[in-house]
């Protein structure tokens, strides 16, 4: 996610907190995936609810910038 929003910020202005929440999000991505990201245990034994809720809380906020570039694309005929 980090990556795409680096990406994105060639073309827009993306708010540099969102970039940080895209870093967040990239630290979940493989280890809640691969069960051998760890030397032991599972990928469920890492992770708490308040890890979840702020994973959620971070995607939330980014899909509210897309959505908000996407209007105003639409608004302006370019979407």
């Amino acid at each position: 996610m980090f990556k795409l929003l680096e990406a994105a910020g060639a073309l827009l202005s993306v708010p540099g907190e969102l970039v940080e929440l895209g870093k967040l999000l990239d630290k979940f991505y493989i280890p809640t995936r691969h069960v051998d990201a760890w030397s032991e245990g599972a990928p469920f034994e890492y992770f708490t609810r308040d890890d979840a809720e702020m994973a959620l809380a971070a995607a939330g906020r980014i899909l509210e910038f897309v959505e908000g570039v996407w209007r105003a694309c639409i608004g302006s005929g370019r979407g």
